[in-house]
């Protein structure tokens, strides 16, 4: 295994549309962030420093869900493209294993740009916001660490689901299509003010799941005002939604590519 690991980062890092696609994706996140806070005005910057929820907008989310959601379905279809994964698959015929690598290589290479992104982000919003000192107290406050956790593990998440899908369609646009849909239209199909059920779908996705745990608040506040005249998902439920996708995604891929011919 660790020489799988080391044989993917090798075919990461020398994928030159994967790493473009990291800066690529980074820097338009970070455009969201930084005119959004332009947008605020000097009376509405410093609010979005109270627990960093505001540091990642809706926008920039949306960007994440379906720029890495591209790259890491782009990790495994760019190597049905060149015939690599034959190649691969001749010097490794443990096909689980190679998925289970490349998915690890993606987690952690997607996760790092996350965290990356958002500190920059972080920074920025601090600088526009005229604070000069990091607020030593927000590391100590857990809906800060929430709100880090649910920006940046998101970045992983969209990855890993991409991922899976590339091994089911293996065709470059028919992938980016069905990435799209999934994890950046299905949030806006499945909504509804009537069926608690269609809501509950609503809920269910990666998407609506992070607006979750940003929007969630401490239970001495109470709950978020009811929006939609259905209940509000809960933090708990919301991760479970983190940990569902891109576990079953995986799990999907490494039972796929044992059926599948190359």
């Amino acid at each position: 295994m660790t020489d799988l690991l080391w044989a993917e980062w090798i075919k990461i890092r020398s994928l030159r549309s994967f790493v473009a696609g990291l800066v690529l994706g980074a820097l338009g996140v970070l455009y969201c962030n930084v005119n959004a806070v332009i947008a605020d005005g000097p009376g509405g910057r410093g609010a979005r420093l109270h627990v960093g929820g505001g540091v990642f907008t809706n926008n920039a989310h949306i960007v994440v869900l379906y720029i890495f959601g591209c790259l890491g379905a782009m990790a495994v279809v760019s190597e049905y493209g060149s015939g690599l994964i034959r190649t691969t698959f001749a010097a490794v015929p443990a096909r689980t294993e190679v998925i289970a690598a490349k998915a690890i290589v993606v987690a952690l290479v997607t996760a790092f740009a996350g965290l990356l992104t958002y500190a920059v982000s972080f920074v920025v919003t601090m600088i526009l916001a005229g604070q000069r000192r990091f607020p030593s107290a927000l590391l100590g406050n857990a809906d800060f660490q929430r709100v880090i956790a649910s920006s940046v593990l998101l970045f992983p998440l969209s990855a890993l689901v991409g991922l899976g899908v590339g091994v089911l369609v293996r065709h470059t646009a028919t992938t980016i299509v069905a990435v799209s849909v999934l994890l950046v239209l299905l949030p806006t199909f499945v909504t509804s003010q009537k069926h608690a059920w269609v809501n509950d779908l609503h809920n269910a996705t990666p998407f609506a799941a992070w607006q979750g745990l940003m929007l969630a608040r401490p239970s001495h506040l109470g709950p978020p005002p009811d929006l939609t005249g259905f209940a509000n998902p809960t933090i708990g439920g919301c991760w479970l939604v983190y940990l569902l996708w891109p576990a079953a995604a995986v799990v999907v891929a490494m039972v796929a590519i044992r059926w599948r011919d190359v």
